[in-house]
């Protein structure tokens, strides 16, 4: 029942993560086979932090710990995507206006940033309920 918030926006970001990988204009992002190594290792890693962690429900501080990680190799995830968008001189427009796959490609990561921000701080509300609780008995 508690962990209903928190399962929500961590299911969101693994689907955000996903869709990122799963695009093929992901993959066109890095600027050699080291910044698609780099997208595609921090983005498998971020995701599947985020998915181990709704399985730790009943173990709110590891949760935690875990989303942290999870935030941690997502702003790696934007700065090998950015920084090997930058190095290729990338641009989201194009003679016929603007690059919708390669706009949703590079707003996916910072959705999943969000979201996984907001589950930290969903578990850190359960773990200070569950503290006064505990207090009160």
């Amino acid at each position: 029942m508690i962990q209903r918030v928190q399962t929500a926006y961590l299911l969101l970001c693994a689907g955000c993560l996903a869709g990122f990988l799963a695009l093929p204009s992901s993959r066109e992002l890095g600027a050699g086979s080291l910044g698609l190594l780099g997208i595609m290792a921090f983005g498998l890693a971020a995701l599947a932090a985020s998915l181990v962690s709704v399985a730790l429900y009943g173990r709110r501080r590891l949760q935690r710990k875990l989303i942290v990680a999870g935030q941690v190799l997502t702003v790696g995830l934007l700065a090998v995507l950015y920084g090997s968008f930058y190095v290729r001189g990338g641009s989201v427009r194009t003679a016929e206006g603007m690059d919708v796959g390669l706009l949703v490609s590079l707003g996916l990561p910072l959705l999943a940033y969000v979201t996984l921000f907001l589950a930290r701080r969903a578990v850190t509300r359960d773990i200070r309920l569950v503290r006064s609780m505990d207090r009160l008995r």
